[in-house]
């Protein structure tokens, strides 16, 4: 919807009783012609309703509108501010991101075992098979480690979770820095991946959600350690 014709709607809105042209014009600072083929538009649209000779109200349909219209401005300024919590690389943030991950990620593992199909839990093997190989071969993995737990978001049929999830795993390579604070215990890592996926195939929820809570609780180990490591190599420089 344009600017302009949501600024109208709001300010009805804000006023509370029928209103005119004139008085939204003034309040504004619009033509008042352009007000009221934006009346007259809104009008039609079953957004408005005209009282009588004393202006226009909101319909229902025009209040339900507003209401979506707020949340969705609200669901923008949260992705924002996840946005641009994963630009940050300080220790703190990074453990941040992980504490969030941990609330939404043993939700995904657990609603993975309700809601995964049988389709899907073939692909969550298929890529754990990759994870492994690559880390077999002396790879990090990471690339296929994303990927298992984006699958296991997806799993879980839960939009914003996942919508969330990609925000925090994704942005700036956020999941690098978590892989190379892991690098020394890549097999232990591994293992634990296994468990997460063999307890979502099994649709075991308690194990599935322990096993994640367990994997990421590790992954805070990691990245605790090894930042910590280097703000005492830079304070000793």
């Amino acid at each position: 919807m344009d600017r302009m014709v949501l600024k109208v709607l709001q300010e009805i809105d804000s006023i509370g009783i029928p209103v005119g042209a004139a008085l939204l014009s003034t309040r504004l600072d619009i033509p008042q012609a352009t007000v009221g083929r934006i009346l007259s538009k809104l009008e039609k649209e079953g957004y408005l309703t005209k009282v009588s000779n004393k202006g226009r109200l909101l319909t229902e349909e025009g209040l339900s509108f507003l209401q979506h219209e707020s949340q969705r401005k609200l669901k923008l300024k949260t992705a924002d501010k996840l946005i641009t919590m994963t630009t940050w690389k300080s220790k703190d943030k990074l453990l941040e991101i992980l504490q969030v991950r941990k609330l939404l990620e043993c939700q995904t593992a657990e609603l993975a075992c309700i809601n995964g199909t049988e389709d899907q839990m073939e692909k969550l093997s298929a890529i754990m098979l990759g994870y492994s190989c690559e880390v077999n071969n002396g790879g990090l993995g990471n690339d296929q480690d994303l990927k298992l737990h984006m699958c296991i978001a997806e799993m879980s049929k839960n939009v914003t979770l996942n919508q969330m999830l990609s925000l925090l795993l994704t942005t700036e390579n956020a999941y690098t820095d978590f892989s190379l604070a892991g690098e020394h215990v890549l097999n232990y890592r591994m293992n634990m991946h296994e468990k997460i996926v063999n307890s979502i195939k099994n649709r075991d929820v308690q194990n599935a959600r322990a096993a994640m809570s367990e994997h990421l609780d590790q992954v805070i180990s990691d990245v605790d350690t090894f930042y910590s490591q280097d703000e005492d190599a830079n304070h000793i420089q």
